[in-house]
């Protein structure tokens, strides 16, 4: 046997034991001959080694090369034969998944309640603007009452209507959706009302505290001004 057939044997015999012999037939065919023809000492101990694996069929062409063709064959390796994770595996994954949770669950819940109750205090400080633009609109006194807890956390602009249900009157339950606040407490002097007069102005000035968990956010209320803005 002549030096490059016996090489060819040698390197089908190294590729076979690797489970690789089809995709080395095709590299070594399109580098010493062609894509589509081999050594046919190189087929024949292909198709002795590899009996049952696959399909090879092919005509001699010429003394020395035969046409490969080939259907797509299964190559089982050992390398590939581990599929799926170890037990120990899947408990790592999991405390991994288990550490990071417990790291980004409380800063989410810390921030939904940042965004609550930063958006019951703007709905307040809108609210009180509202009231006091229709008491100067029309030239009249706008109250505006709270409910504190225990009874609830809500506050009502007496003698409007909802703008998003006209058929209502107007009132904020900030205990319910989307807020999920309430007030921690409402400093009015005293009382539960806040009255504008005829000119915008409120009778006396005043703080309303809104919590969601740890976070406090006061609406202040300026007499003079009747302007309410909240930290």
């Amino acid at each position: 046997m002549s030096g490059p057939r016996k090489r060819a044997c040698r390197y089908s015999a190294r590729l076979a034991e690797k489970g690789d012999w089809l995709r080395g037939a095709t590299r070594y065919g399109a580098k010493r001959h062609s894509a589509a023809t081999v050594p046919v000492p190189f087929v024949r101990h292909l198709a002795s080694s590899q009996r049952g694996t696959g399909t090879i069929a092919g005509d001699l062409v010429g003394g020395d090369t035969a046409v490969v063709a080939t259907e797509p064959v299964p190559i089982c390796d050992r390398r590939a034969a581990r599929c799926g994770v170890t037990a120990v595996e899947l408990v790592v994954v999991i405390l991994i998944l288990a550490i990071v949770a417990a790291a980004a669950v409380p800063r989410y819940v810390d921030n939904l309640m940042r965004v609550r109750v930063d958006a019951a205090a703007r709905r307040i400080v809108a609210d009180l603007a509202a009231a006091q633009a229709h008491a100067k609109a029309t030239s009249s006194s706008q109250t505006v009452t709270f409910v504190v807890p225990p009874q609830g956390s809500r506050y009502e602009i007496v003698g409007m209507k909802d703008p998003d249900r006209p058929g209502e009157a107007y009132v904020v339950n900030l205990a319910a959706s989307p807020y999920h606040v309430a007030f921690s407490s409402v400093n009015l002097g005293g009382v539960m009302t806040l009255v504008y007069n005829g000119y915008g102005v409120p009778g006396r000035s005043g703080t309303i505290v809104v919590q969601a968990g740890k976070f406090v956010r006061t609406v202040t209320i300026d007499s003079s001004t009747g302007m309410a803005s909240f930290q």
